[in-house]
């Protein structure tokens, strides 16, 4: 064989063994991230829905879920609280419930010391019902309130959200695991993909890992041929679906609690980054859609922008919460924060303070049908 073969031999060998190290250093460091990837929360107190996607276990109970002493229990009725929740108001009390996404369910935190637990806190008039879920958009959340809506009799809906719950309503999917998808038929909100396909609970392992697989190149070759170049939708195409439906949601609820005589308020909750710009495209959006449409907006980052540097973190975690995507999440005293923030907005509202006030002279449940 000549020197000149015997060289290209060579050369092929030493190319081939660093592809095969290449790969293998690949594969390391994937696996390597899976065995320390944090856990999600969600999957040890949630459980399949067809219709919603995934929602709360009745009766759970997570001693310590968060840490020492940071319980989360659900009841019979699947919302976060130690006691079952009763269909009419108890008496003397002005029921007011909260639905929206982990912020809202008080991700990280002890049962009583999420923010809608604490607007009891605030007034014992109050009775709060948490509807919060974790990775919900504005879809499941709406969802879930029709759901119970006409079944528990209450006299304010307090809607919440941070700006990144609208563009998850553009996807199918949350993390991996199916959602359903709201779309327009005419003038009329109509539900896809439902029954939400299961698939994800089935393999929950592989599709809390499915993103680190992803970052195989074995992967991104087997998707590309297998199933072409995905069609990923737009900042824009996102926000303008997201818009539309969300007008027609709020809409809807705004008609409903007006026929019924509730109080009906958006809550714009803030994630730390949201303190640092000075405009968004969405708050604007929602300033000017409520202004329009007569809804009740509270944008709570008016209230957090205020604060020194050194007091806005102190009201959100750091890595303290051995789960996922926990950092970032309010902390108790940011949970306090926001509840203090939304009663002072509340009562200095007429019909709130009615309802506050009938309901402490006349001991009798203020409720609606």
């Amino acid at each position: 064989m000549s020197r000149k073969r015997k060289a290209c031999f060579a050369m092929v060998a030493i190319a081939l063994g660093l592809l095969l190290l290449e790969g293998l250093a690949s594969v390391a460091v994937v696996a390597n991230k899976m065995l320390t990837q944090r856990r999600l929360a969600e999957r040890l107190h949630t459980e399949y829905d067809a219709q919603l996607g995934w929602i709360n276990k009745s009766d759970f109970h997570g001693r310590d879920l968060y840490g020492e002493s940071l319980h989360l229990h659900t009841n019979a009725q699947r919302f976060r609280a130690t006691e079952p929740t009763s269909e009419q108001v108890p008496p003397g009390r002005v029921r007011v419930v909260c639905t929206g996404d982990s912020f809202t369910l008080g991700y990280g935190v002890a049962d009583g010391d999420t923010w809608c637990a604490q607007l009891e806190q605030c007034d014992g008039t109050l009775q709060p019902v948490n509807l919060g879920q974790g990775g919900y958009g504005v879809d499941q959340a709406y969802l879930w309130y029709q759901r119970v809506e006409s079944r528990y009799q209450h006299k304010i809906h307090l809607f919440a959200f941070i700006t990144e719950d609208f563009r998850r309503m553009a996807n199918d999917t949350f993390g991996g695991y199916g959602k359903p998808v709201l779309d327009l038929d005419g003038d009329r909100l109509a539900v896809t993909n439902v029954p939400v396909p299961r698939t994800s609970y089935l393999l929950s392992s592989l599709l809390h890992n499915g993103n680190l697989l992803s970052d195989l190149n074995t992967v991104r070759v087997m998707r590309r041929v297998i199933w072409g170049k995905p069609y990923i939708k737009n900042a824009r195409e996102v926000d303008s679906y997201s818009r539309r439906i969300a007008n027609q949601v709020f809409s809807e609820l705004a008609r409903e609690h007006a026929r019924r005589g509730r109080v009906f308020v958006l809550v714009h909750l803030p994630v730390k980054a949201d303190l640092t710009q000075r405009s968004s495209k969405w708050r604007d959006y929602l300033v000017r859609a409520a202004k329009e449409a007569g809804w009740n907006y509270f944008d709570l980052a008016e209230e957090m922008s205020r604060l020194p540097q050194d007091q806005v973190d102190a009201l959100y975690l750091g890595n303290e919460v051995p789960y996922q995507a926990a950092a970032g999440h309010y902390s108790v005293r940011g949970n306090r924060f926001v509840a203090t923030a939304l009663y002072a907005r509340l009562t200095a509202r007429d019909d709130v303070r009615q309802l506050l006030e009938q309901a402490q002279q006349t001991d009798s449940p203020v409720s609606s049908n």
